[in-house]
């Protein structure tokens, strides 16, 4: 994140199965230039109205990265990304069970008072029902969350809030306060991979 026209999307994911599941919802934008962090799909970090911004002229950092025939897997850290008086850490872990299954697990802190948001942009509007959330015709994909045990749902839609700047796009948010430390363990499945 070295350019001032770089997007806030340090550890965003992205996934795509014959067309977007998970995209930044900037694909829908008619500007196109829409950088903040909640177009991309990563932990969203507030402070009450604030909220907590990735800095330009630092950089994530790739902690572990291995792949196989059955596997990949990345660990990253962007903590340094985030003013240090305000967030301690802001870390994720993927691992993609090939060829369906993704596992990812966020680690954050940010100190007495935080809410944190785990959030996952895509061109469908997802069906929610406890710790599930389903994205597209058939069980295109399906986000199990596993942690935390108790979180709020929520969808926010792109278009409906800005129509002007906006011709699609959904966020599928999962919302904890936390004092300190909060993780979120979410099992991601395509074509209903996975039983819960």
């Amino acid at each position: 994140y070295t350019e001032s026209h770089a997007h806030h999307d340090q550890l965003s994911l992205l996934i795509n199965r014959n067309g977007w599941l998970a995209y930044d919802t900037n694909i829908d934008s008619h500007s196109g230039i829409v950088q903040d962090e909640e177009v991309h799909n990563l932990v969203r970090i507030q402070h009450g109205s604030t909220q907590r911004r990735q800095r330009e002229g630092y950089e994530s950092t790739v902690n572990a990265l291995a792949d196989s025939t059955s596997f990949t897997y990345a660990a990253a850290d962007a903590t340094a990304l985030y003013n240090p008086t305000d967030v301690n850490a802001v870390q994720r872990e993927v691992l993609f069970l090939k060829p369906n299954v993704l596992v990812v697990y966020d680690r954050v802190n940010a100190g007495a008072g935080a809410t944190f948001t785990w959030q996952l942009n895509s061109p469908f509007n997802p069906t929610l029902s406890p710790a599930l959330a389903s994205f597209g015709p058939a069980g295109a994909m399906r986000v199990h969350t596993v942690k935390p045990a108790v979180a709020s749902q929520s969808v926010f839609d792109f278009e409906a809030a800005d129509a002007v700047e906006y011709s699609g796009g959904y966020r599928y948010d999962l919302t904890q306060t936390a004092d300190g430390a909060a993780a979120f363990l979410n099992v991601i499945d395509l074509n209903n991979s996975v039983s819960s």
